[in-house]
């Protein structure tokens, strides 16, 4: 990711979205925090497959200044399979009260 950061003169990002079926793990963990910095919300789906839990996506995206949600899907406990909401914690809005039925608020 950052080649392309590079190759297209990127100094921020409004969105990066990830749908990459496992492999956003790698991508977040290579990802340096310094350009993690430059985008305003991440939006990706999580695979909990492997050894691999959202945790280690939260983590660093909390190091990096985003206020993280989580969202697992209905059938979590068979599928592995959720969402992450991150936003810039200055740029944060309050959940809906229907969001906040669903969304597990990873702590600061």
């Amino acid at each position: 990711m950052p080649e392309v950061w590079t190759q297209w003169h990127l100094d921020e990002i409004d969105l990066l979205k990830l749908n990459v079926e496992g492999a956003e793990y790698e991508i977040i963990r290579e990802l340096p925090i310094a350009l993690l910095r430059n985008v305003k919300r991440v939006f990706l789906e999580f695979h909990d497959f492997h050894g691999f839990h959202f945790s280690e996506l939260t983590e660093k995206l909390h190091r990096a200044g985003f206020q993280v949600t989580t969202r697992p899907q209905a059938w979590y406990f068979l599928t592995k399979i959720g969402y992450i909401d991150a936003v810039r914690r200055e740029r944060a809005v309050p959940t809906t009260a229907m969001d906040a039925r669903y969304a597990i608020e990873q702590p600061a």
